[in-house]
């Protein structure tokens, strides 16, 4: 998973407690991505801060949310990071790499082979390899680096007839913010602006309350018209003017006297950025699905809530328009797993505010409780969709490694009584397990394959057996496995028929579902017809 956000936490979260091995690279020293102390823009949802009661989200972001409300009560915005922080350090399923971009992604077929992710604080270079990767970075970054389809701006009017889209299509895009904290001092804090600092007047605040000045503004937001990843460097510099622009406004004008004794105590210097690329899925979201206007969605997964919510993408220097223009749905709307794949790249998900959906659509889905509950589904899907063999790209890596089960229902002793019972004559025969089965497995064409004789061992308290053969996807197998050396097998029960074992099988052929094999044998003595002395 690239990205550590609200949406990567919630998928590593979510994956993790499901049983897969999570490396989770987030670009930052802390996780929550624009819900971190960096930028401290509070999570908001499907309540509509208050204007839907009753509605809120589920799953891992109200976990969260609690253990929040229980372990930090004084709402300290770097205790909430360390909380994303010890969510995922509790996890053993999960390897946190922090300051950690990922840079380069490498596909054949289709598919994602492997991503390289660097953290210049160490001096490491990572090459992971995976069989799904799940984009939360927000901008694609992953995504694009793989070659999956994408949208960027505004969609005419005509492409999905929303009746909130513009007229003609553009590039232009929702426009980034930056935020600022101050208190009351007791005693008068003057401020004196930066030289670069905008002038702002009483005009330009027509639209823009300023009455309270504890938390900054969310409306202080540009550069929607620019290229909001490539000129993230210039933003931030307009940004940081408007900020200080407003606050010198509030300080100095004459028009709040009341501020005398109130001083900034943080000013963010990251950009919460609110829009840029959206990945392409099987089904892209539209102002309709979001109204209730086309038919439920069969894979619905997860949920959403917030208001249509656009704002001019210029924002504070447009400041004869409104900085948003809300229309409330009537009701939360369900998102589907189509829009949280890629529609060509086929082992990528995506998660967060880059999911499929079109600029109207987005504008709602793009809020970070929703990016949470859409995160927690992409993790869990992937999971499912690994084990269950649903996702075809999976048939395309290639590799090589170790794994063991225990306590193994796979193939049940029960299954070999008519065997004992033909050959040996015996009547009954504990009912065990094998309790440890261990391969060592080639990946390619579909299928885990163990070449070398002894490359699979399953153990039970009965017998030992070695062998070799396949396990595809779908987890059908063809497995040859033996007693292990004919004169000493390794097995504890000493028994009247322990010798006939031994002197009488060869071999199992073992085939079809693992749940339920076929199973064969091979008996020594029709071995012993096929040649003129006893085989060795």
């Amino acid at each position: 998973m690239a990205g550590g956000g609200m949406a990567g936490v919630c998928a590593a979260l979510a994956a993790a407690r499901h049983g897969a091995k999570v490396v989770l690279a987030q670009d930052r020293s802390r996780l929550g991505g624009n819900a971190s102390s960096e930028v401290k823009m509070h999570v908001v949802g499907a309540d509509c801060s208050g204007g839907r009661p009753g509605w809120r989200e589920g799953g891992l972001i109200e976990e969260l949310r609690l253990d929040d409300a229980a372990h930090n009560p004084q709402r300290s915005w770097e205790l909430w990071d360390l909380l994303l922080y010890d969510k995922l350090k509790r996890e053993p399923n999960v390897t946190l790499l922090l300051d950690s971009p990922l840079f380069a992604a490498e596909t054949r077929d289709d598919a994602i082979q492997r991503v390289l992710v660097r953290c210049d604080k160490t001096e490491h270079l990572y090459r992971i390899r995976a069989p799904l990767y799940i984009d939360c970075t927000g901008d694609s970054r992953l995504a694009l680096e793989a070659g999956a389809e994408q949208r960027w701006g505004r969609e005419a009017q005509s492409e999905f007839n929303e009746s909130l889209a513009r007229a003609a299509a553009d590039r232009q895009t929702l426009g980034s913010s930056l935020l600022f904290t101050a208190r009351d001092y007791g005693r008068p804090v003057p401020f004196t602006p930066p030289p670069w600092a905008r002038k702002v007047t009483k005009a330009q605040l027509q639209f823009r309350s300023v009455r309270s000045w504890e938390y900054g503004y969310w409306w202080i937001e540009w550069g929607g018209q620019l290229d909001t990843i490539r000129d993230n460097e210039r933003i931030r510099f307009e940004l940081l003017a408007i900020v200080l622009g407003v606050w010198d406004y509030i300080k100095n004008s004459g028009d709040k006297p009341d501020s005398a004794h109130w001083g900034m105590d943080w000013v963010g210097m990251i950009p919460g950025k609110r829009e840029s690329r959206r990945v392409v899925g099987d089904h892209l979201l539209t102002q309709h699905d979001l109204e209730g206007k086309t038919p439920a969605f069969a894979d619905a997964v997860a949920m959403g809530g917030w208001p249509l919510d656009d704002h001019p993408p210029s924002g504070f220097d447009q400041p004869e328009e409104r900085p948003a223009r809300q229309i409330q749905t009537a009701a939360p709307y369900n998102i589907p797993l189509r829009s949280l794949y890629s529609r060509n790249i086929r082992n990528l998900l995506m998660a967060g505010r880059n999911i499929s959906a079109s600029h109207v659509a987005f504008t709602s889905t793009r809020v970070m409780a929703t990016c949470a509950v859409v995160g927690q589904a992409a993790g869990t899907a992937a999971v499912h969709a690994f084990f269950q063999g649903m996702l075809p790209d999976v048939a395309t890596f290639t590799g090589q490694g170790r794994g063991q089960i225990r306590e193994a229902n796979l193939v049940k002793l029960p299954l070999f009584i008519s065997m004992f019972r033909d050959v040996l004559s015996v009547q009954r025969i504990k009912d065990t397990y094998f309790h440890l089965v261990d391969a060592r497995f080639g990946i390619g064409k579909g299928k885990f394959t163990a070449l070398s004789g002894d490359a699979i061992a399953m153990e039970s308290d009965v017998m030992t057996l070695r062998g070799f053969g396949s396990v595809d996807f779908d987890l059908n197998c063809d497995l040859f496995l033996s007693l292990p050396s004919f004169g000493l097998p390794q097995i504890p029960l000493i028994s009247p028929f322990l010798r006939r074992i031994i002197d009488n099988i060869a071999a199992f052929h073992v085939t079809g579902p693992l749940d339920e094999p076929q199973i064969s044998y091979v008996l020594m003595r029709d071995l012993q017809m096929l040649f003129r002395s006893e085989p060795k």
